[in-house]
């Protein structure tokens, strides 16, 4: 990754979390980063009381980053800092919504729960 992608990501990553804060949500809610090769994923997390100790799990997986240009026959053709919606925990859906290097840094079809439908 270089050091663009870096910065826009950062800067996205705080702006997921501040949908995220700003929707008031009965439990703390944060976006974590879980990493991947061709896509890096962002998991949503909540702090709850967990054998009688506060612990931060993950709930769900919030949306997928491209890291690099690439094409796939599931996927198609993607670009690097592409926002996509997950098909699964594991798979980005196809369809870019958005890409961290807009104007509106990939924010603009974000919500609490992710990404956007088409």
């Amino acid at each position: 990754m270089n050091n663009d992608f870096e910065k826009a990501f950062e800067t996205f990553l705080a702006g997921c979390n501040k949908i995220v804060e700003d929707a008031n949500l009965c439990r703390e809610t944060k976006v974590v980063i879980r990493g991947g090769r061709k896509f890096l994923a962002l998991d949503r997390s909540e702090l709850g009381r967990y054998n009688g100790e506060m612990k931060w799990t993950t709930t769900s997986v919030h949306c997928f980053i491209a890291t690099e240009d690439g094409h796939s026959k599931y996927m198609g053709h993607y670009k690097a800092g592409d926002v996509l919606k997950p098909a699964s925990y594991k798979k980005p859906a196809r369809h870019a919504r958005g890409n961290i290097f807009d104007a509106n840094n990939g924010l603009a079809a974000m919500s609490w729960t992710g990404p956007a439908y088409l």
